[in-house]
């Protein structure tokens, strides 16, 4: 698939900018939103608000949020790992359970030194995933951290960097074409060996030499509607002050 520089994308795309004014954040630090659901030994919550993954030849890592959501926004920040990194994988996505899960995807896909990281987004709608998009990023997200934000709701999926919208999947559901709308969703983080695939296809290997290979995340804040069963459906897409997802300011049909 080619590949884009996102401000191109982002030009066309209106209401750029998300306002979080006066919005609750549920949990809002990482030690009480999350934990660690798979690790090797460098993999740790530090403090209240930063999580470190580790990948070496044992095992890669990954967190969760405690919660499930169903629409609104998930922001972390990530600063991923410099050097030689074919064949790894860092992630943050929102994924449901089940064989016919839906999915909302950033991954980024190491590279060899000196040359930019793939941001890969992908869409899963009940088990299928035929939506993928890649971009080069225009910084290098190696040397701080950058804000990774997912916005969802009933109309459109937003991916954004740094609040430039880098991609929008948008609801036509009407026109025959599956959207993620019936099943909560979690958070997750992780780091793993994607060298079947990551760096040109799969041709560039790990080097293993090089690990642990660390990512680390930051300030996860979830501003969205908490997933108590399918009653969620329509208690998170009925408009009102609470629900903001739903508001004139978001849903640009």
């Amino acid at each position: 698939m080619a590949l884009s520089q996102a401000f191109l994308i982002a030009f066309f795309i209106s209401g750029s900018a998300i306002v979080f004014d006066k919005i609750n954040v549920f949990d809002a630090n990482i030690v009480q939103s999350m934990y660690i659901n798979w690790r090797n030994n460098e993999a740790a919550i530090v403090g209240s608000d930063d999580l470190q993954l580790a990948l070496d030849q044992t095992s890669g890592s990954g967190a969760v949020s405690k919660r499930t959501f169903l629409f609104g926004s998930f922001e972390m920040l990530i600063k991923l790992v410099p050097g030689n990194l074919a064949g790894t994988i860092t992630a943050y996505y929102l994924s449901s359970d089940g064989s016919k899960c839906d999915e909302i995807d950033f991954e980024f896909l190491g590279n060899v030194s000196r040359q930019p990281y793939v941001v890969h987004t992908d869409i899963y709608t009940q088990g299928n995933d035929s939506r993928e998009q890649q971009f080069y990023v225009w910084f290098d997200p190696t040397a701080d951290y950058h804000n990774y934000t997912i916005f969802w709701n009933l109309i459109e999926i937003v991916w954004y960097i740094d609040s430039a919208p880098i991609r929008v999947f948008r609801n036509y559901q009407n026109k025959g074409i599956a959207y993620p709308n019936e099943q909560g969703m979690r958070v997750y983080a992780s780091i793993w060996d994607g060298d079947n695939r990551a760096t040109e296809g799969g041709r560039i290997k790990i080097y293993w030499a090089n690990a642990p290979f660390i990512a680390k995340f930051a300030q996860f804040r979830p501003r969205a509607c908490s997933w108590n069963g399918t009653v969620s459906i329509s208690q998170c897409s009925t408009n009102s002050n609470s629900n903001w997802w739903t508001s004139p300011m978001y849903n640009h049909e």
